[in-house]
C-alpha cells in the first residue's frame, strides 16, 4: 500500500513537471512592492485595482496582471498592516513591472509585520513575520529562545544552548519547523532535542499560529515556524555579515561570518558559525531532588558547558522567470548534561573539577547535515516549485556504565544511546491564479525516514516512517476587502518497528532486569479539512478559520522503553496508539491607527486521542532510572488568547505590552494536560534618538510569569511559583560605516532573581534558571 502511494505521487510529479514544460513563458506585466526603508519584499500586500480588482503580492513582493492595459491612469489602493496606506493613480506599461515602496508607520512596528504568505493557506491564519531589524535587537545564541518574545511562543530549555519552541502549549511533533521550504527532521519529539540550527543563518522567519496540516502534513496541527531563505545579494557584488556575541554569565563566546556574491544569474553564498560556552551560573547554592538538598557549588552547574559549529553554503541560478539552488547544511553540537542528571544526584557527582569550560561525562554529540534543493518556475501569472532534501541526523547521548547499574559493559565504553536518523523529503506544488481573483493550489508533500539504534542502553528500536499527502485549496475573493479559503488533504502514513529485548547483569553476570519492545507494522491514512476567512476593512483585518486535522503516532510514542537520561526519566510507549483527531478553531482580530497598532488572538482545540507522555506515580525498577513517564491517550482540550498592542507616543517614544494565555483540560481525568505553559504579561518601553548617522536604541522590559499551581497542572506533576524578570537592551547603530555597524548590550535577569521555568527540563530537578546575564553582540555588514 505503502508503495502504490509513493507510485501515485511520483506519476503526479511527472505530470507537474510535463506540464510545467510545455507551458509557454511569456513576459510580465505587473507591480512589485518593497519596504522604502529597507528595500525588502512585502509578501501578502493587498493592492485594490481599478476599485474592481484585488490582487495580493506573492513570494517575490510581485503582482501580475494578465488583462489587457489601457493608456489612462489607473486608480490604486494599496493596503498593509504596519505600513502607511497609499492611495495614488498610476500608469502600467506592458511587459513591465512598476515598483511601489511603502513606507512603515513606525520604525518600532516594522520589527514584526503580519504575513500571509500566500504560496500557502495561512491568510485566514494568526501569523507573524519577523524581519532582519527583529534579530538586530535580540540575540539569544538560541533560535527558539530567541522567538519567545512573539506572543504565544515559548521555548523548552536544558541549558545555554538546547532550545526548541512552543506555540501556544504544543511542540515536539505537533509543530513543524521548516528551513528552505523542508521540515526540519533530527529527533524533535525529544525534549532535550534542539533546533540542530545555526540561530545566526536565520534573518526572516515567520510563525504561523493555528492548524497547519494542510499544507505541511500531520505534524502541523499545532502550527509552523517558516525559516526563509536568505535575501540574494544585488547584482555583480559581494556582501558580507561578521556578527560576534559575548555573554558575562557563562563566558559564552560566538562568532559568525556570511558572505554573497551574485553574478548576473549565478550566486553563491556561505556562513560560517561557532559558539562556545562555560557551566552557567544560578542565583541558588542547593538545590532539592526527592527530598534530599543537594549543593550547587560555586552557584555553577556542573558541566553544562558546550560547543557548536555550522556551516551553510547555498549556490543556484536566477533567471527573470526561474530560480534553482541547492543548499548545504552541517551543524555540530557537543553538550554537556548537568552531573547530577544521570541517575539520581548525589553530593559527589557535583563536586566541581577546576574547569568549566570542559564538557565532561555525561554528554551528548550530534552531526545533523542537510542537502536541500528548491526550484521555481513562473509561468505568466502562476508558479510551479519543487523542494527536495535529505537530512542526516547522528545523536550520541554518552554516560557511564555504572551509572545504569550494567557492570557487563567494558569500563571505557561510554557510548549509552545512539539514535542515526535518515530523512528524504519531497514538496511540490503547482498555483494556479484565477481569471478574476483568487487561486488554487495543488501540492504534495512527503517524507521517507530509517532510524538505527546502537550502544550499551535502550530507548528506542531500529524503524522506518513514511509520511506523505496531497493536499489542494482554493481562495476567491468575496468582495473587494474579504478573501474566502477553503481546502482539504488526505494522508497515507507507515510505522514499522523493529523487535527488542535487552537482558541487564549485575557485578555476578546475574540478569536482575529485562527489556522488551515488540515488533509493531502499522498503516495509517486519515484526511484534513481547512475553510477559513479573510477580511481586511481600512484600518483593521480580521481572520477566522476552522479547520479539521489529525497526526500520525512517531514510533518513540509506540515503541520506546528505557531510560531517557537527558529528560531525567524512563519513558515507555504504547503499541496501540490511534491517530490524534483535532477539530480547531482559530480567529484573530488587529488593527492600526495613528501609531497605535493593536490585536487579539483567541483559539479552541479539541483532540480525540491526544497522545501524551504522563507522569506515574511510581519510579522506574530500573536502577537509576527516575520517574515513570508512559505515553497514553486521552480525549484533551487546548484553548487560549493573546492580546497585544504597540503604540509610538511620539517620534522617539513607544510602550508595548502583550498577554498570553494557554488553558489545558484533560477530559479524562479532569486535570490539566503536563507541560502547560503559565499565563505570561510582557511589558516593554523602547525609545529612539537619532544623532546624525547614528542612532541609540534603549528598551527596558517586565516580564511577569504567574505560578502554575494544581489548577494548571498534571497529577504527579510540580507546581511552579510566579516570578518577575527585568531585562534592559542598548543598541547603537549607524549606516555610515560600512554597509551597516550595529553593537547590542542586552541584560537579562537584572537583579539576579532566582526562578524556576515550568517548561525547562531542568526544573524536574528543581533547578533555578539562568542567573544574571550581559550580553554584548556585534554586527558589521559589509
Amino acid at each position: 500500500m505503502v508503495c502504490d502511494s509513493v507510485n501515485i505521487h511520483s506519476f503526479i510529479i511527472i505530470l507537474l513537471f510535463s506540464f510545467l514544460y510545455n507551458g509557454l513563458l511569456f513576459s510580465q506585466t505587473g507591480l512589485y512592492v518593497y519596504d522604502g526603508d529597507t528595500d525588502e519584499d512585502l509578501i501578502g500586500v493587498t493592492i485594490i485595482l481599478a476599485e474592481d480588482m484585488v490582487l495580493i503580492s506573492d513570494e517575490r513582493g510581485t503582482v501580475l496582471i494578465d488583462t489587457a492595459i489601457h493608456d489612462s491612469p489607473y486608480q490604486i489602493s494599496v493596503r498593509y498592516v504596519g505600513y502607511d496606506h497609499l492611495d495614488t493613480s498610476i500608469y502600467l506599461v506592458q511587459d513591465s513591472i512598476l515598483p511601489i515602496a511603502l513606507r512603515p508607520l513606525t520604525k518600532a512596528l516594522d520589527e514584526v509585520l503580519i504575513l500571509e504568505d500566500h504560496a500557502k493557506h495561512e491568510g485566514s491564519l494568526s501569523s507573524v513575520h519577523l524581519s532582519e531589524s527583529y534579530f538586530e535587537k535580540i540575540n539569544s545564541g538560541t533560535l527558539a529562545k530567541d522567538l519567545s518574545r512573539v506572543p504565544g511562543i515559548q521555548s523548552i530549555d536544558m541549558g545555554p544552548g538546547i532550545s526548541k519552541p512552543v506555540i501556544r502549549g504544543l511542540h515536539g511533533n505537533r509543530i513543524i519547523v521548516n528551513k528552505d521550504y523542508i521540515k526540519q527532521e533530527g529527533h524533535q519529539w525529544g525534549m532535550d532535542h534542539g533546533l540542530e540550527l545555526d540561530p545566526f543563518d536565520a534573518n526572516r522567519i515567520e510563525i504561523v499560529k493555528g492548524p497547519s496540516a494542510l499544507q505541511y502534513g500531520s505534524d502541523g496541527l499545532g502550527g509552523a515556524i517558516n525559516i526563509l531563505p536568505n535575501k540574494l545579494p544585488q547584482n555583480n557584488t559581494l556582501e558580507g555579515q561578521f556578527q560576534t556575541l559575548y555573554k558575562t554569565n557563562n563566558n559564552h563566546r560566538a562568532a559568525s561570518l556570511y558572505l554573497g556574491k551574485k553574478w548576473t544569474k549565478w550566486f553563491l553564498t556561505g556562513r560560517v558559525s561557532y559558539q562556545a560556552y562555560d557551566d552557567y551560573r544560578v542565583p541558588a547554592d542547593s538545590f532539592v531532588y526527592n527530598g534530599f538538598e543537594l549543593p550547587i557549588f560555586d552557584q555553577q552547574l556542573k558541566n553544562t558547558a558546550g560547543q557548536e559549529f555550522s556551516i551553510n553554503a547555498t549556490g543556484g541560478y536566477q533567471s527573470s522567470n526561474q530560480i534553482t539552488k541547492l543548499t548545504y547544511n552541517r551543524y555540530q553540537l557537543k553538550g554537556g548534561i548537568f552531573a547530577g542528571a544521570v541517575g539520581m544526584p548525589r553530593s559527589y557527582t557535583l563536586q566541581p573539577d577546576g574547569n568549566s569550560g570542559d564538557v565532561d561525562i555525561p554528554f551528548q554529540d550530534l552531526v545533523h547535515q542537510r542537502l536541500v534543493l528548491n526550484h521555481i518556475s513562473f509561468i505568466g501569472k502562476d508558479h510551479f516549485t519543487l523542494n527536495l532534501g535529505y537530512q542526516h541526523n547522528r545523536r550520541n547521548e554518552h554516560s557511564l556504565p555504572e551509572s545504569h547499574s550494567q557492570f557487563d559493559i567494558e569500563p571505557n565504553e561510554t557510548l549509552a544511546i545512539g539514535l542515526d536518523l535518515q530523512t528524504i523529503s519531497w514538496e511540490t506544488h503547482y498555483e494556479k491564479k484565477h481569471k478574476t481573483s483568487g487561486r488554487t493550489v495543488l501540492g504534495i508533500n512527503g517524507q521517507y525516514q530509517t532510524n538505527t539504534r546502537y550502544g550499551f542502553e535502550f530507548l528506542l528500536p531500529d524503524f522506518t516512517a513514511f509520511r506523505s499527502g496531497i493536499y489542494v485549496f482554493s481562495e476567491f475573493g468575496l468582495t473587494d476587502q474579504s478573501v474566502l479559503s477553503i481546502g482539504g488533504r488526505y494522508d497515507l502514513g507507515h510505522n514499522r518497528s523493529d523487535a527488542f529485548f535487552l537482558e541487564r547483569r549485575n557485578r555476578q553476570g546475574q540478569v536482575f532486569a529485562e527489556t522488551f519492545v515488540p515488533f509493531t507494522d502499522n498503516i495509517f491514512h486519515n484526511w484534513s479539512g481547512s475553510a477559513g476567512l479573510f477580511y481586511q476593512l481600512d484600518n483593521i483585518v480580521i481572520r477566522s478559520n476552522l479547520a479539521k486535522s489529525f497526526r500520525i503516532p512517531y514510533p518513540n510514542e509506540t515503541s520506546s522503553n528505557g531510560i531517557h537520561h537527558g529528560t531525567f526519566r524512563h519513558e515507555i510507549g504504547q503499541a496501540d496508539l490511534k491517530s490524534e483527531q483535532g477539530y480547531q478553531l482559530d480567529g484573530n482580530i488587529e488593527g492600526t491607527h495613528n501609531g497605535f497598532f493593536w490585536a487579539v488572538s483567541g483559539y479552541f482545540n479539541y483532540f480525540d486521542n491526544y497522545i501524551y507522555l504522563r507522569p506515574s506515580a511510581n519510579f522506574s525498577t530500573l536502577p537509576e532510572a527516575g520517574q515513570l513517564f508512559e505515553y497514553t491517550q486521552n480525549d484533551a482540550i487546548y484553548t487560549g488568547a493573546e492580546v497585544e498592542y504597540r503604540y509610538q507616543m511620539n517620534t522617539w517614544l513607544s510602550i508595548a505590552q502583550s498577554l498570553e494565555y494557554v488553558h489545558t483540560f484533560n477530559i479524562q481525568t479532569q486535570l490539566a494536560l503536563p507541560f502547560t505553559p503559565p499565563v505570561t504579561l510582557v511589558s516593554q518601553i523602547e525609545s529612539e534618538f537619532e544623532f546624525g548617522a547614528y542612532t541609540l536604541d534603549l528598551g527596558l522590559i517586565h516580564q511577569w510569569t504567574a505560578a502554575n499551581g494544581p489548577l494548571r497542572i498534571d497529577r504527579f506533576e510540580q507546581a511552579t511559583p510566579a516570578f518577575q524578570l527585568i531585562d534592559f537592551t542598548i543598541r547603537l547603530s549607524s549606516q555610515k560605516w560600512l554597509k551597516g555597524v550595529s553593537f547590542l548590550i542586552e541584560g537579562r535577569n537584572i537583579l539576579n532573581t532566582p526562578y524556576l521555568n515550568h517548561l525547562s527540563r531542568y526544573r524536574l530537578l528543581n533547578l533555578p534558571e539562568q542567573g544574571r546575564n550581559i550580553v554584548f553582540s556585534l554586527r558589521l555588514s559589509f
